[in-house]
Formats: structure tokens, sequence, C-alpha cells
């Protein structure tokens, strides 16, 4: 068993200590080899529902691709013409 998989056994174990850049980076480990569930564009991201990157449950996660992960986020519609965030 690879010691990522022992959670409070294995000596690096942060649990509830975990960062939330480390959460992103955990679900991109168990989930970031799909591809995005609306166009099936293999470059994704993982979006969080909940807004919480700790809560890595697969009833929490949808695959994305960029463009879709910002509509569903919203920030596509705070564009100008240019493209920048307004």
């Amino acid at each position: 068993m690879r010691d990522a998989h022992l959670k409070d056994k294995n000596p690096n174990w942060k649990g509830d200590n975990a960062s939330w850049e480390s959460g992103w980076e955990r679900a991109r480990y168990l989930y970031g080899n799909n591809s995005c569930e609306i166009c099936g564009n293999i470059k994704v991201e993982i979006h969080h529902i909940d807004g919480n990157p700790l809560n890595n449950e697969r009833n929490n996660i949808r695959i994305l691709c960029r463009k879709h992960h910002m509509d569903l986020d919203g920030r596509n519609t705070r564009r100008d013409k240019l493209g920048r965030f307004n």
C-alpha cells in the first residue's frame, strides 16, 4: 500500500490542518486523469461544488475544462471585450 493511502498512519498526514492548496492538489491526484464532463476536453480542472477544496468526496467534484469551469463559477460573465476581469 502506498503511503498516501495510509491517511493518519502516514507521518506526513495533516488531516484538518491541510491547506487549501494541498486540497486542490489532492483532488487533481484523485480525479485529474479524466475529461471535461460537458465537452470531453482532456485538459481539465477540478471544480469543488461546495467551494471547499478540502472536501474531495466524489459527489463534491466536477471535472471540467477551463472554459466550463469559468462559466460555472461565473468568472466569464465578469470579463470585458478584451477578456480582462472587471
